[in-house]
Formats: structure tokens, C-alpha cells, sequence
């Protein structure tokens, strides 16, 4: 799968990403560092990849629908480690096909996996 990463989301989650086979590119790496969400947002939508972000405004439908988008991998806040937000993101993505993301809020916490 092809994954954007917010610059939000621990530097631990990309290498292991990588090594797992996936096409990964942070917001750092597409010269996206310190814009705003409209701009991550197209480019999700025109690169294909699918959004790994703790910004909880990307959760709402009104501003960033859905619709013709690869989807958004949105990690539920609270005070993890490296490693801890590494294992949510490396579960969702065993758990979940890569058919089941396009178009789609997936959103995981301790609490475990949604989809919207």
C-alpha cells in the first residue's frame, strides 16, 4: 500500500512501514512540512496514499470527504510511545485489506478498530 504520514505521527511508525514492503512518504519527504491540511489533503488524492495522521481535523467529513479519496488512517489521541502507535498502525493494516480503505475513516486506538 502507498501511505502519506502526517508529521504528527511518530518517526517510528515510517521505518517499520518500509520494512513491512510498504511505499511510504512523509510529509517532510513531499515537501509538505509545516503546511496546512488542505494541501496534505490533495495530495493524498492525487499520489493515492492513504493519510496516517493524529489530526483530528481530518476527521471531519464536511471539511475532507471521503469520497474519492485512498482513505485516512487517523490515530486516536493519547499518550503513546514510538513503538505502541507503531503496533496500532501495523494492526490496522494486517487487519484490514487494502480494499477496505479507499474512501473510508479508519481510526485506531486501544479500544481497538472503527471504520466509517
Amino acid at each position: 500500500m502507498k501511505f502519506l504520514i502526517d508529521e504528527n505521527v511518530s518517526a517510528d511508525v515510517t521505518p517499520a512501514l518500509r520494512r513491512a514492503g510498504h511505499d511510504v512518504l512523509t510529509a517532510s519527504e513531499a515537501g509538505l512540512h509545516g503546511k496546512g491540511d488542505p494541501e496534505v489533503f490533495r495530495r493524498i488524492v492525487t499520489e493515492n496514499r492513504v493519510l496516517v495522521t493524529r489530526d483530528r481535523h481530518f476527521t471531519n467529513p464536511i471539511r475532507f470527504p471521503l469520497n474519492g479519496t485512498p482513505g485516512i488512517l487517523f490515530i486516536r489521541h493519547g499518550n503513546r510511545t514510538g513503538p505502541e502507535e507503531t503496533q496500532l498502525v501495523l494492526d490496522a493494516i494486517s487487519h484490514l485489506r487494502p480494499e477496505n480503505f479507499p474512501n473510508t475513516l479508519v481510526t485506531v486506538g486501544t479500544a481497538g478498530i472503527t471504520r466509517r
